[in-house]
């Protein structure tokens, strides 16, 4: 995705297992701001405040990090968060004992690998990513750690629930929502944004989050 937004310096910036970065690099690319994922009518600080429990294997404690208000889609349920390993080293090890990612089926989630081809519900008919819900004052989970540190609540939403204005009860860390009043921006497989709205019939938009599971469409 990052290529799209013409952010290739960023993408360059993830280690590989021939090529770890430095705790220097891990908190250059944290603190790497991409417009294209800020909502302009939220609002607020380009950098938030990391939470200090968060541990990072690729660096040391950061106190800052990019703010984003964009997720990507990791399917039509929510899926609990799935720890990964501590260090490059020992996710190369062939005793790592990977989660499974059986349950998840959107374009993006830890470990995953989803060419256009296995979009098979169409491309207009799949969610890419959305704007994503906040508490009022952007303290909540998903704001609080770095995008680029793995499978988070920054990266990663589901439409197993209807999209929710910020602050309001029906939302969560979990779900897509945004600040407008209208809905929330979506960004689908295809290219097409559209502004979904919170009463959006709750079975039409979970099934806009599988990319293979019989699709929908909101037409």
């Amino acid at each position: 995705m990052l290529p799209g937004l013409e952010e290739d310096a960023l993408r360059g910036m993830a280690p590989i297992s021939t090529s770890p970065i430095s705790a220097d690099e891990f908190e250059t690319a944290s603190r790497t701001i991409v417009p294209t994922l800020l909502c302009p009518e939220r609002g607020g600080e380009e950098l938030v405040r990391v939470s200090p429990e968060f541990k990072f294997a690729l660096g040391d404690e950061i106190d800052k990090c990019a703010r984003t208000d964009f997720a990507i889609n990791g399917g039509s349920k929510f899926c609990e968060l799935a720890h990964g390993p501590t260090s490059i080293r020992e996710g190369d090890d062939g005793n790592y004992q990977w989660p499974s990612m059986n349950a998840f089926n959107g374009i993006s989630y830890i470990r995953s690998r989803i060419s256009s081809g296995k979009v098979r519900d169409g491309h207009s008919h799949v969610v890419l990513l959305g704007e994503r819900w906040a508490s009022i004052d952007l303290m909540d989970e998903g704001f609080n750690q770095p995008m680029c540190s793995g499978d988070s609540l920054e990266l990663r939403r589901s439409t197993q629930m209807p999209p929710a204005k910020d602050g309001s009860l029906s939302g969560s860390s979990m779900t897509f929502g945004s600040s407008r009043m209208e809905g929330a921006g979506i960004s689908f497989c295809d290219g097409s944004v559209r502004v979904l709205a919170y009463d959006v019939d709750a079975m039409v938009f979970e099934k806009l989050g599988g990319r293979d599971d019989g699709g929908s469409s909101i037409e």
